[in-house]
């Protein structure tokens, strides 16, 4: 019984999981509905990060993996620049309340040498 019950949870939970393979074409799709949300991004997020070793790439090969950058930023806690990727957007009624960043760092040489999530809180 226990077990019955232990399997149903562990389904449930991995079924609510939403996970898409990488497609760079979905990634950079012009579907006006996604742009609100990004929720696609954020579904092959997983894959992209598992698949592909972006750590140690030049730009010039992330762009070619990825696709074109949305911001080029600059982070000041590591004085590094950063390719930033938005990743999710969440709304409440027409306020955007969370934000989802996909970060990649380079260095001087232009070789990404760190990357991580950031969240940012809406209004």
């Amino acid at each position: 019984m226990k077990f019955a019950f232990s399997f149903l949870v562990l389904i449930t939970l991995f079924s609510c999981q939403k996970q898409r393979k990488f497609d760079k074409n979905l990634w950079n799709s012009d579907d006006t509905d996604d742009r609100i949300s990004y929720e696609l991004r954020y579904e092959m997020l997983d894959d992209l990060l598992m698949k592909y070793n972006l750590k140690g790439k030049s730009i010039q090969e992330i762009e070619k993996i990825i696709g074109k950058i949305n911001e080029k930023g600059h982070d000041d806690q590591k004085a590094q620049d950063a390719l930033i990727y938005t990743v999710l957007i969440k709304w409440r009624g027409i306020d955007p309340i969370q934000y989802k960043y996909l970060n990649l760092h380079f260095n001087d040489q232009q070789i990404v040498d760190s990357i991580f999530i950031s969240e940012r809180k809406g209004l």
